[in-house]
């Protein structure tokens, strides 16, 4: 890639002129890290050094104020030279000096030898000069960087103690040299962490802004442009009194990412107008035909209303038309519909459902319309072949009413047929017993005899209500569902306010 194409990619990028600052910034502020840690770590290592030269001095000094005070000068200088060949300090040069006069010495330093003695005082009693491999005698006091003229010596003086005054100084010469390379020891280790710390980081951080910012800012920008394009395919193919309007001037900026989906957007804002122009007029549209839809709705809910209110004044009328053919009041298909709905809702029966046996009960004689008027309405006991013929009434009302499709006709049906069938087997016309009767005939069957036994009919007089409750709770479990009868009798208040609501005439 040639400069051109280099500055063409920087100008042309956020992510690259953005990841270029990072990188300039973070380099820069580990450059002064490391400039800050070489004088820290220099200090350091060369207080480490003088402690080390120190102590090392102190131990020659306590070494030699046994020999230095019996004069063994061989001992002395064995010491002294095994000391510069072994010391654990770069020891360059190392000297004994013993002072002339004894009477002259303590500085009141703590014992550390300065300039309060007098040179004619002092002789070197041993010394030695490293030079590379060698030890060299060194016979005269060494001056001020007299063995270096660089200046890079480390000058430890320690006094050889001797009672009340010290005997002599040791002077050690130490190289800096060590201190040079841990120095650069230390800057090579310390530099190349923290540049591949910085190259990891900087990797991290771009590829974090590449998939974080820029990739989205990118796939937005796509996204933008295939949006524009298909709102002007739709504006294009909108109606003609569309108000259309003109194309926005384009923005002139950088090309970079931010740049582009500037561009973009301000050249979709006009199309989005057409759009939004476009849609305003739909939604009037669809305002409008959503108003006509719930008119309409209405007015279907209703007719849907009256048909079932007609339904069921229907279904109770005939209900009625045939109760006043056998001689029975008209009301009291009203009431058995009204026990029954209560009967329902007791044995836990939903609204809807209840409702529904509500309609059907009242048809449960429905095929009494078969019976001949002379045996339906014959004041007498019947004879075993009129109550045979009587007995048809369930199949024949069965048979009129499961003829139709309609629900409500369906469930009349059984009801018709069953709610002559007793709990212990013994009704007609099938015989069934216990829970294989229909729940709503097992329910209208109670509301039915308790309805005929507390009103007159033409074959015998009304009973008392008391009567009627004990022959109730003494055929449970034989003629009725005991079940039915005990929510019979927790519903009483409301059975008899509906007795009293619906009186015969």
């Amino acid at each position: 890639m040639n400069v051109e194409a280099v500055k063409r990619t920087f100008a042309g990028s956020v992510s690259v002129k953005v990841f270029s600052l990072f990188a300039v910034a973070v380099f820069l502020a580990v450059f002064a890290s490391l400039a800050v840690m070489h004088v820290l770590v220099r200090e350091r290592l060369a207080d480490d050094l003088r402690s080390r030269a120190e102590a090392s001095a102190r131990l020659l000094a306590s070494m030699l104020a046994e020999p230095l005070a019996r004069s063994a000068g061989r001992d002395v200088e064995e010491l002294v030279r095994v000391y510069a060949e072994r010391s654990d300090v770069p020891v360059v040069a190392v000297s004994l000096r013993s002072f002339g006069d004894g009477s002259r010495g303590g500085s009141g330093d703590g014992g550390r030898i300065g300039g309060e003695h007098a040179a004619e005082a002092e002789r070197v009693v041993a010394g030695f000069v490293r030079q590379g491999e060698r030890l060299l005698p060194l016979t005269v006091p060494p001056g001020e960087n007299a063995l270096s003229g660089d200046g890079e010596l480390l000058r430890v003086v320690e006094s050889v103690p001797g009672g009340v005054t010290p005997l002599g100084a040791v002077e050690v010469y130490v190289s800096r040299e060590e201190l040079r390379q841990d120095m650069r020891r230390h800057l090579l280790i310390h530099g190349t962490a923290a540049v591949f710390f910085v190259c990891v980081l900087l990797g991290v951080l771009f590829l974090s802004l590449e998939q974080v910012v820029f990739t989205p800012l990118r796939h937005l920008a796509e996204a933008v442009k295939h949006f524009r394009s298909e709102a002007e395919a739709e504006a294009a193919a909108g109606e003609a009194e569309e108000r259309v309007l003109p194309e926005p001037a384009p923005v002139v900026g950088s090309a970079d990412e931010f740049g582009d989906l500037a561009a973009t957007f301000r050249e979709l804002s006009g199309t989005l107008q057409q759009s939004f122009a476009q849609r305003d007029r739909l939604l009037r549209e669809l305002r409008r035909k959503n108003n006509l839809l719930v008119l309409e709705a209405a007015t279907r809910d209703k007719a849907l209303q009256e048909v079932d209110a007609t339904q069921r004044e229907l279904v109770l009328t005939l209900g009625e038309v045939v109760e006043t053919r056998s001689a029975d009041t008209a009301n009291h298909v009203r009431r058995v519909g009204e026990y029954a709905w209560l009967l329902g809702r007791g044995m836990g029966l939903g609204v809807e459902a209840a409702d529904l046996l509500r309609v059907a009960s009242p048809l449960h004689d429905v095929g009494k319309i078969g019976i001949p008027d002379a045996v339906l309405n014959k004041p007498g006991p019947l004879t075993p072949e009129e109550f045979d013929l009587v007995k048809t009434h369930t199949l024949i009302g069965n048979r009129l009413l499961g003829s139709s499709p309609r629900r409500i006709f369906r469930v009349a049906a059984n009801v018709a047929l069953q709610h002559h069938e007793r709990w212990d087997g013994r009704g007609y016309p099938e015989g069934r017993r216990g829970e294989e009767i229909d729940l709503f005939a097992r329910i209208t069957c109670v509301a039915d005899v308790f309805d005929a036994l507390t009103h007159r009919r033409v074959y015998k007089s009304a009973w008392s209500l008391e009567e009627t409750l004990a022959f109730l709770r003494q055929e449970e479990e034989r003629h009725f569902d005991p079940q039915v009868v005990d929510c019979f009798f927790a519903s009483l208040e409301e059975i008899l306010a509906v007795f009293r609501a619906y009186p015969d005439d």
